[in-house]
């Protein structure tokens, strides 16, 4: 089956009520104390007795006392001034996606994460520590059986007959039922054929990785390479293979951590040890599932 993985093209290198405040008015005034009632007039004197005197005058009655005032309301307090809202935050930038050199070759984009980071990751301030330094993490979300995520470097022409390619890799995620398994791989690309190359399978779980805290080594050497037609003299990609067998139980995300790519064999091949970047490993965006990830920590 004609097949052609490749992801950026660069050589083989080192490398986020206000309280509105409502103010208590003061309180109304008293009422004014009525006024005292007026006092009643005095009883005229009786006449003299002898010839009927005139009879005496009344007398006259006293006037009513005045009422008093009414005290004054007290004014009602200002209501508060409501706070100012907060402006909203400005929205991220995206990452582009990167480039390919190579006919029927694209990269995607690789993404930087730590403890601050999408994933999708990539991660978010409660996320905690990354699960390693100067490494990837290589993600792939299978979400049906037989699928496969492609991770690679793509280079000059090389002639790797007599190199072994070592991958220093952790399990995060182990599957006991043996369905998630990884492979080193190379691609040639005589006569625009790009056959791919395999190495031996290993399955992600616990006889193979002891435990996700461990690191093992994954070695491809090119001499021993058996796939029909594969030319291991004209090799322009190579990488890693995340998959799924015929009774995977989707879905589960797949993911290894990739310490370092090493050469033993072939002069002139400097270690990949992704201290500072990612030096151009990342993901085949024309072969096997378009959703994986390659997360730089």
């Amino acid at each position: 089956m004609r097949r052609w993985m490749t992801v950026s093209a660069l050589s083989v290198v080192g490398v986020l009520f206000a309280a509105c405040g409502d103010d208590e008015g003061t309180s109304p005034g008293a009422g004014g104390s009525s006024g005292g009632g007026g006092s009643a007039g005095s009883a005229g004197s009786g006449g003299s007795a002898g010839n009927a005197g005139s009879a005496g005058n009344a007398g006259t009655g006293g006037s009513a006392g005045t009422a008093g005032a009414g005290g004054s309301s007290g004014s009602s307090g200002s209501a508060g001034t409501g706070g100012s809202a907060g402006s909203a935050g400005s929205a991220g930038t995206g990452g582009s996606s990167g480039s390919g050199d190579q006919p029927d070759a694209g990269d995607a984009g690789v993404e930087n994460g730590d403890a601050s980071s999408d994933a999708s990751s990539d991660a978010s301030c409660d996320a905690g520590p990354p699960p390693c330094t100067g490494c990837l993490e290589l993600r792939a979300p299978f979400t049906a059986i037989n699928q496969a995520g492609y991770f690679q470097i793509a280079s000059s022409v090389l002639n790797l007959a007599d190199t072994v390619v070592t991958f220093r890799v952790r399990a995060q995620t182990l599957d006991e039922t043996g369905q998630l398994f990884v492979t080193a791989f190379g691609t040639d690309g005589e006569t625009d054929d790009y056959i791919q190359g395999n190495g031996t399978f290993t399955v992600l779980n616990a006889a193979a990785f002891t435990d996700t805290e461990t690191f093992i080594d994954i070695p491809l050497d090119f001499s021993t390479i058996a796939t029909a037609g594969f030319d291991n003299t004209d090799v322009i990609a190579f990488g890693l293979q995340l998959g799924t067998g015929a009774t995977f139980a989707p879905p589960r995300t797949a993911v290894l951590l990739l310490d370092s790519i090493t050469f033993t064999g072939t002069s002139g091949l400097q270690t990949l040890d992704f201290t500072t970047d990612a030096q151009g490993f990342g993901l085949n965006a024309f072969a096997g599932i378009q959703t994986t990830e390659v997360i730089h920590h």
